[in-house]
């Protein structure tokens, strides 16, 4: 069998571009997709937003969506806002977390409330970057 150098090249551009463009937006979702129904009440569960390293978050959205979906807002499944900003065309089931009053780290409490809205998304490459806000 084989194997032509092009193809060897094709395939080791296609892994490093998928890597890079994967390391961009690992982070977000991993802190702000949930896949499952996140109760309100559980916000002061999630370690993305109880003990960061500079104190407790003052408010912290997750989006309940499947990863393909949250993707997508850099594509068709979004309205370009311009300066690499895209609006989701359809409202998600988020759950904004809010820093209670006098909550102060390392026992961050925080209030949950569930709500359908859309999410701006800051884009690259067609890629998500960083979740800007939700609407």
């Amino acid at each position: 069998m084989e194997i032509h150098q092009s193809a060897v090249i094709l395939l080791l551009v296609l892994s490093v571009s998928f890597s890079a463009h994967g390391q961009m937006n690992v982070k977000l979702l991993n802190q702000n997709v949930i896949l499952s129904n996140l109760p309100a009440q559980s916000c002061g569960l999630n370690k993305h937003i109880n003990g960061t390293a500079n104190g407790c978050k003052k408010v912290h959205t997750f989006i309940q969506a499947n990863i393909g979906a949250a993707m997508a807002v850099c594509g068709r499944g979004g309205i370009s806002q311009g300066g690499g900003l895209y609006r989701s065309r359809k409202t998600f089931n988020t759950v904004v977390c809010t820093l209670k009053s006098g909550s102060k780290s390392p026992n961050c409490q925080y209030t949950g409330v569930k709500s359908k809205r859309y999410f701006v998304l800051r884009c690259a490459r067609g890629w998500p970057v960083s979740y800007e806000k939700s609407i």
